[in-house]
């Protein structure tokens, strides 16, 4: 390991054996000191020319918010990607979820989407940069062990292995995402009537116009007309959006 820079927001260190650069959050509890340390990397990065970036953010509690997403895309994963990175960033994540999900939304969804991997172990997250490719392992029914909390509420907690952590990361992302779609849509989905969400089930299915007809003793026309109905109660411009109601239905 070749110490890059440290000072009380970051410490940059490069692996040389792994051709690795890795941020270590000392302190990140604002804006600004996360601007900082994301400005020291990128220095140390073109330093280095590395051909993967690591980053250890056990202690780090920021959530992103939409503006440092932005920020962070056009100022470091931008000028990275014109350079020609295409390299593996490995992230070790602590207890702050809120900061993991707005993580995952950064480099999965900004403009220059990055090949992440979420870890709960420092050697994992470097077994994985050492490897030409990672090969996913399926999931095995985790246990899961609640409680009822003296306040009301059911504590859950699963055991898993520590490399399929990145794997239940981006399940529980996208339960969460849809129990949020659920709940902000749910008023427009139960204007519905029986019949609309009975061809709504059948359009997320893939069925055409006349499938449905068919099944359901009725003329294309009619379907036609209740899908422009539907479209026009769920807010939604076509069938793609459509889909994201499956979430109200076991499809």
């Amino acid at each position: 390991m070749e110490a890059i820079y440290t000072d009380e927001v970051i410490t940059i260190a490069h692996y040389p054996e792994l051709n690795t650069l890795s941020g270590n959050w000392n302190n990140c509890q604002n804006p600004d000191q996360y601007i900082s340390g994301i400005k020291n990397f990128k220095e140390a990065f073109y330093k280095t020319q590395p051909k993967n970036t690591f980053w250890d953010h056990q202690d780090f509690q920021l959530p992103l918010n939409d503006y440092l997403q932005k920020w962070t895309d056009s100022f470091l994963h931008q000028p990275l990607a014109k350079e020609g990175f295409h390299g593996k960033v490995g992230i070790n994540v602590g207890h702050n979820m809120a900061s993991a999900f707005s993580l995952d939304q950064l480099y999965e969804q900004g403009k220059y989407p990055m090949n992440f991997r979420f870890f709960k172990n420092k050697e994992l997250a470097f077994n994985w940069l050492a490897k030409s490719q990672y090969e996913a392992k399926h999931l095995k029914v985790p246990d899961i062990h609640f409680k009822e909390n003296k306040n009301g509420k059911v504590e859950l907690a699963l055991e898993i292995a520590a490399e399929e952590f990145h794997e239940y990361v981006t399940l529980f992302k996208q339960m969460l995402q849809n129990r949020k779609f659920s709940i902000s849509h749910a008023q427009y989905f139960y204007m519905l009537t029986d019949r609309e969400r009975e061809i709504l089930k059948m359009v997320i299915k893939g069925l055409s116009n006349a499938e449905i007809a068919d099944q359901l003793f009725i003329s294309v026309e009619t379907v036609k007309t209740h899908r422009k109905n539907i479209l026009a109660k769920l807010n939604c411009r076509n069938a793609c959006e459509l889909t994201n109601f499956k979430v109200f239905f076991s499809i």
